[in-house]
């Protein structure tokens, strides 16, 4: 499953902080659950770059200060980098786009 090997990904690099950017109707739950179950220890992860109305709360000092040190895309075009809070994360070689939700992981440049 697609979900486990992003969540082995993660756990191998010893990622505590995930940024995750997706379309509206990804199914992120079984990601979450994924990553949780391959960690012995809490993996804090907080939607990145968002841009609904919940946008608002990237302001707060909790949100503002989030920078993930892998970043996992769901369901959107297949790009090479990501910026966050101006750090750029550059795509890396694997990533899954058999399905409507193609995953992408991204790690710190």
């Amino acid at each position: 499953m697609i979900m486990l090997s992003v969540a082995n990904l993660i756990s191998q690099n010893s990622c505590r902080e995930v940024g995750l950017i997706q379309r509206p109707d990804a199914w992120e739950y079984p990601l979450l659950i994924a990553i949780n179950h391959r960690s012995s220890q809490p993996i804090r992860v907080e939607h990145i770059n968002v841009t609904n109305p919940s946008k608002i709360m990237a302001e707060n000092s909790y949100y503002r200060s989030f920078q993930p040190c892998m970043v996992v895309s769901i369901g959107l075009p297949l790009v090479q980098q990501i910026s966050v809070h101006s750090q750029i994360y550059n795509a890396i070689e694997w990533r899954n786009t058999n399905s409507s939700d193609s995953m992408r992981v991204f790690l710190k440049r």
